[in-house]
């Protein structure tokens, strides 16, 4: 196989393996029932404008969205 095949190749599973990243990011939000409407809309916001930083944000901190805005509404109270 010559150089550029191999680069083809190699591209091809990057892009599928981003592709499915953002992809799976996006869906976990939307069917997540923990989160608010808003908080939801902001995420898929975040994502799509910055899919890469978006994705990895919403996997290490999106599930604790929950904690968060219940500390927010407690703090404002």
């Amino acid at each position: 196989m010559s150089d550029t095949a191999i680069a083809v190749t190699i591209s091809a599973v990057f892009l599928a393996a981003y592709a499915a990243l953002v992809v799976t990011a996006i869906v976990q939000v939307v069917c997540s029932k923990v989160i608010s409407y808003p908080a939801a809309v902001v995420w898929v916001v975040a994502i799509v404008v910055f899919p890469l930083v978006g994705s990895l944000a919403w996997f290490f901190i999106g599930n604790k969205t929950t904690q968060i805005e219940n500390s927010v509404r407690t703090a404002v109270r």
